[in-house]
């Protein structure tokens, strides 16, 4: 992976710990790790990444698939299904 490419990487997980989520998008993803597929591998350094950066300290990174042509991140620290019950 190219610097530039590992520094906004960087900082899109840096947007997830300081606000909660960020967006990658596959054909970032593809480009920046030189894949035409995304392997176990990439996950793996997405998890490590994750975990340096917020020292454990945000829980594992959390991914949704958005559509067909993202990937939503967030740390799993606090991460609850939604409750009818919490309704005020």
């Amino acid at each position: 992976m190219e610097r530039r490419h590992e520094e906004l990487l960087t900082a899109r997980l840096e947007e997830a710990m300081l606000n909660g989520y960020s967006r990658f998008t596959w054909q970032e993803l593809y480009h920046w790790y030189g894949m035409q597929k995304l392997a176990a591998g990439t996950y793996r350094d997405l998890a490590g990444r994750w975990r340096d950066l917020t020292s454990r300290k945000r829980g594992p990174l959390m991914m949704v698939r958005s559509g067909g042509d993202a990937l939503i991140v967030f740390g799993g620290h606090g991460v609850r299904p939604i409750d009818p019950n919490d309704a005020k």
